[in-house]
């Protein structure tokens, strides 16, 4: 019985890798009847990466960038299908994971690794470019990733304004003539997975601001900052980035790229799907496990659980979700998506630190007890008990 296993990421303890192994070993613990295929995923934030690295046939190149703090630190990106499309991973050389909580300050945070990542990419002949902007500690509109690639951001003076936050309200005119001309060679995507606005109460100050250690008055300055580099960029392309779905991903970076460069903002489950032939891995499979940590209502918006579900509801397989906390409100719209079942992986009343120290166990416990079960019902269809 062929079951694909395609989790996303348990935040904060379980690699999408590591949540993919445990529930497979369950499995196969629970019965040999079950042969399953790990396909570990991501939607285009922290660990993304990693999950296409173990499904997808790709490599790795690892280069010295700029840190979200300014310091150098070691960051990866992937190559893939023979090395025309390369992964950059925003939070590898851009992350809030990089920052320790005492330091974390969008108003100086900057996204030029990110930057520097890309223009590798380059260097190696990469014909299209996936950025996944997720877990990123910036609020700077990516204004540092496009000055890495030589785009200026000047000030009255004509001077250049400073990384982070900070420079977004200085910026009186961009300068697109000094940009990489490889950039306009190459296809560029920014992969989200969120749809935040870029401005206002839902854009990306307001909502992640905060998460990235911004005060409330430094929450203000850096919506009043996006809203300054919107205008920029309208009167230097023509393109009003305003209105763009998924445009506050990542501080902004989406926003940008979008209306100077021409780069697609897609889903970036989507993108991770197609990059290890998920559709193909479903060929032949009776069950479909995903999960992440959380099922909310959130979750139908572009979540990796949500496109494995969706595309699993093409050819009518039973898709089983499992997350160590699901909102009640929530399962209609799970349902609605093709989640056949949630289920909490928490097998009794426990504390936060308590839940995340102990996944590893309580994934393994719920997963096999739902192999038993599956054995059970597939057991009793064979003895014809049920028909």
């Amino acid at each position: 019985m062929k079951v694909v296993i395609a989790p996303n990421a348990f935040k904060e303890s379980l690699s999408s890798v590591e949540a993919a192994r445990i529930i497979g070993d369950a499995l196969q613990a629970a019965s040999r009847r079950f042969e399953p295929l790990l396909l570990p995923i991501g939607d285009g934030g922290d660990g993304t990466l990693d999950a296409l690295l173990f499904s997808a046939d790709g490599k790795v190149v690892e280069r010295e960038v700029t840190g979200p703090t300014g310091a150098s630190i070691r960051a990866r990106l992937g190559l893939f299908r023979n090395g025309k499309v390369a992964f950059v991973e925003m939070a590898e050389a851009s992350g809030l994971k990089l920052v320790p909580p005492e330091d974390r300050n969008p108003m100086h945070t900057t996204s030029y690794g990110t930057g520097e990542l890309i223009r590798t990419a380059l260097d190696l002949g990469a014909e299209e470019i996936i950025i996944g902007v997720g877990g990123s500690a910036t609020v700077d509109g990516g204004i540092g990733a496009l000055m890495a690639l030589g785009i200026r951001f000047l000030d009255e003076d004509g001077k250049s304004v400073p990384l982070g936050g900070k420079g977004l309200l200085l910026v009186h005119q961009i300068d697109l003539s000094t940009r990489d001309p490889r950039l306009d060679q190459v296809k560029l995507t920014i992969a989200v997975d969120v749809r935040n606005p870029l401005l206002g109460e839902k854009g990306a100050a307001r909502v992640y601001g905060p998460q990235k250690g911004a005060t409330p008055e430094q929450v203000e300055m850096l919506d009043a900052g996006l809203r300054n580099l919107s205008e920029r960029i309208k009167e230097t392309t023509g393109v009003d980035v305003t209105g763009l779905p998924g445009g506050g991903a990542a501080g902004g970076i989406a926003a940008s790229f979008y209306g100077l460069l021409g780069a697609q903002v897609r889903d970036g489950i989507d993108l991770v799907l197609d990059l290890v032939g998920f559709d193909e891995a479903l060929r032949d499979a009776h069950w479909v496990i995903t999960g992440e940590g959380k099922l909310d209502e959130q979750t139908p918006f572009g979540k990796g659980p949500a496109g494995v579900a969706q595309r699993a509801r093409r050819r009518n397989l039973p898709v089983l979700a499992l997350a160590g906390h699901i909102e009640d409100e929530a399962r209609p719209a799970l349902q609605a998506i093709g989640i056949t079942a949630s289920l909490s992986v928490l097998r009794r009343p426990v504390s936060l630190p308590d839940a995340l120290g102990n996944a590893r166990s309580f994934l393994y416990e719920t997963a096999y007890e739902l192999g038993r079960l599956i054995e059970s019902l597939v057991e009793a269809e064979r003895k014809g008990i049920w028909k």
